[in-house]
């Protein structure tokens, strides 16, 4: 057990599409405890699978016909597996279903924030403001990636609710610099590189969390540490480690980050369940705040990467 207080910026509870690990909550909470996080933020997974009767519904993803790649809904049931136009507000039901785990677990001994997950293509202003009204979320979650989004496709009504309401945004960010090939995949991976996004939120005014020590991009790392509005969270690091492909440096990455980002944007998270070895080895990692520590950060930075950060940035 730790003797600073932390929070947990960035994790997911779910199953997603495409990953093998499920974000079970009860998990989540009895590591979370033992780790000595206070606080969490929690989010549905990317691509959540929801299911609804005998169906097994993705509600975004990237499909292909064979020959064209499109965005579907993905329904699966007894008949076989059907891609079907995306609905308006995709990710509703997985909100609610994460709202009520939360209710019914919040009192296990970490304070559970829950964070909605948003498509800023296929949601309505009426939802946005709905979810707005009645949960008064501390944030609003974004994947770019896997929510197949490119930020300058999102409509400016969008960025006037956000920066009306003063929501901090999470965003994901991503990229890929391992091949040559532009692929769908690599497109949509480099259109959510961390600078694409860092334009339009400092263009609209909008504060945000970028995660992933937004891959360790010199020039996002120098806009951040000047920016009123902008923090980075640096989860989950054992798997950013071994993510050469995508990152914009080979260098250590802890160590990279903390040289390149002003101790004072720097918050902690797990990421869960991302908070894994290796894509190859996906056994759950759960030693982030002792590699944190071993950094060699005075008490006083340790409590603002911890905790202190987060504390201001979200409100808490």
């Amino acid at each position: 057990m730790h003797k600073h207080r932390i929070i947990d910026c960035h994790s997911h509870i779910g199953l997603d599409n495409t990953w093998e690990k499920e974000g079970i909550l009860l998990e989540y909470i009895n590591n979370a405890k033992s780790q000595g996080i206070t606080e969490s933020l929690l989010m549905p997974v990317p691509m959540p699978i929801m299911s609804i009767g005998n169906y097994s519904i993705t509600p975004v993803m990237l499909g292909s016909d064979g020959e064209n790649n499109f965005i579907v809904q993905r329904v699966k049931n007894s008949n076989g597996e059907h891609a079907l136009p995306i609905s308006q507000n995709p990710y509703q039901y997985a909100n609610l279903m994460l709202y009520q785990q939360i209710s019914t677990y919040n009192n296990k001994g970490i304070n559970l924030h829950f964070v909605p997950l948003i498509h800023p293509l296929f949601d309505t202003i009426e939802y946005l403001k709905q979810l707005i009204l009645f949960f008064n979320p501390i944030a609003f979650k974004i994947h770019g990636y896997s929510s197949i989004i490119s930020p300058y496709e999102i409509d400016i009504e969008f960025w006037e609710l956000i920066h009306y309401y003063n929501i901090p945004l999470i965003i994901h960010t991503d990229c890929d610099i391992s091949n040559t090939v532009q692929t769908l995949d690599t497109l949509y991976r480099n259109e959510n590189s961390p600078f694409n996004w860092i334009e339009l939120l400092e263009k609209y005014s909008i504060k945000a969390y970028l995660t992933h020590g937004v891959r360790l991009s010199e020039i996002s790392c120098r806009i951040i540490n000047e920016s009123p509005n902008l923090v980075v969270g640096l989860g989950p690091d054992g798997l950013l480690t071994t993510c050469r492909g995508r990152m914009y440096s080979n260098a250590p990455y802890l160590e990279t980050l903390f040289s390149k980002v002003n101790t004072e944007k720097i918050c902690f998270d797990i990421d869960y369940p991302w908070n894994v070895v290796s894509y190859d080895n996906k056994e759950f990692d759960w030693d982030s705040i002792n590699r944190i520590t071993a950094l060699g950060l005075t008490d006083s930075e340790l409590e603002k990467v911890l905790y202190e950060n987060a504390k201001s940035f979200f409100s808490l």
